[in-house]
């Protein structure tokens, strides 16, 4: 594309470029004020970034899913060379021979906030780089230096952004990174943040992450350490398995299964769950004991829940399933529920189709009495 729009504009996308060790060093320093800049995004609170940083997570961490260091090296790279060859090598010099240079940044720096429109945020937050990444060539007036500064910063964010496994057949790949959560929010955050979610993004959850969230749940406080907990994760065929069920189970609260009100409300669980990337069956054991069993039963809820809060801090949304259907034959044979346990609960997990607010709670101040 640069090279297209600077034959039509007559510009040379690489005009000012000069292989100079300076230019090379400019460059690697230049990256360190976006570092910077992504290093506070990761660590505020301002919930417009808290919001874009959960969206990154879930919208790009997938696409590099499995990458090497050296695959999101080859990525940065070309990003770096050509997008800074058409903002600033064509765009910004092409401008910058009608109108001062500094109106030129400014006007480039909109045009390349708007192509990464992701979010307002993030245009806002691109338009910024864009005009950093402009100045600098304006004070080096070496393209090499923008070049290096952005591929270099995609490089790191990429890194940042994903678990990158090693591919022990390449020599340039010897040593993976390890997972970073890109979302930094702790237990508390996640408590108070987290809400009932139903409609979801059609990207599915990678497995390794819901096995993560499973690592979570079965650190739940449990006396006696009888780890009452067993899962079942439905994705694929058994989804559309679990909407026909929970679609059936629905039509038994109409007297009249048939009637128009019923189908509406059968094709709206139906379309619901079908909807929903992954479901986490959760079954629990059932002692014969009546307080082991009360005890396990609430052993079984709480890592239930910190299934939910850990699914909370990974920018996953996530809804809570009891009631009735957990007495369905059809669901156990579903879940392949083992002689001796019951299910306690269905959870559905995927990446949430918008932001929600937390819904309103009495304060817990209004239902604690203090004894001395």
């Amino acid at each position: 594309m640069a090279l297209a729009l600077g034959a039509w504009t007559g510009t040379a996308p690489f005009a000012t470029l000069q292989w100079t060790w300076r230019g090379l060093a400019g460059g690697v320093l230049a990256t360190a004020p976006l570092l910077f800049g992504l290093w506070w995004c990761l660590r505020t609170r301002f919930p417009p970034v808290v919001r874009l940083v959960r969206l990154a997570e879930a919208r790009i961490a997938p696409l590099f899913a499995g990458s090497t260091m050296l695959g999101l090296g080859i990525v940065a790279a070309l990003a770096g060379l050509g997008e800074e060859a058409l903002f600033r090598g064509v765009i910004q010099t092409a401008i910058a021979g009608h109108v001062p240079v500094w109106t030129a940044i400014i006007l480039t720096a909109a045009l390349f906030g708007v192509a990464h429109w992701l979010t307002p945020t993030y245009a806002v937050l691109a338009g910024l780089v864009g005009a950093y990444l402009g100045w600098t060539l304006a004070a080096s007036g070496n393209l090499l230096v923008p070049i290096v500064a952005h591929g270099l910063y995609d490089l790191v964010a990429l890194a940042v952004l994903m678990r990158v496994k090693s591919a022990h057949s390449s020599p340039f790949t010897s040593h993976s990174l390890p997972s970073v959560r890109l979302i930094d929010m702790d237990a508390i955050d996640a408590i108070q943040r987290r809400t009932s979610v139903r409609r979801f993004r059609p990207e599915p959850v990678p497995r390794q992450v819901i096995e993560r969230l499973l690592d979570c749940a079965v650190r739940a406080p449990n006396h006696k350490l009888t780890e009452p907990w067993r899962f079942a994760v439905l994705t694929g065929r058994a989804v559309a398995r679990l909407a026909e069920l929970r679609a059936r189970h629905r039509g038994r609260r109409y007297a009249d299964p048939d009637s128009a009100e019923a189908r509406a409300g059968m094709e709206k669980v139906r379309r619901e769950t079908e909807q929903t990337p992954a479901f986490v069956v959760v079954m629990c054991a059932v002692s014969a004991d009546d307080i082991t069993r009360e005890e396990d039963y609430a052993a079984a809820m709480m890592a239930t829940d910190n299934l939910l809060i850990a699914a909370e801090s990974q920018g996953l949304g996530t809804y809570l399933k009891t009631g009735g259907i957990m007495r369905d034959p059809d669901l156990a044979a579903l879940a392949g529920l083992e002689a001796g346990f019951r299910v306690v609960a269905v959870v559905s997990l995927g990446y949430p189709e918008a932001e929600e607010a937390p819904r309103r709670r009495r304060p817990a101040a209004d239902l604690t009495r203090w004894v001395e």
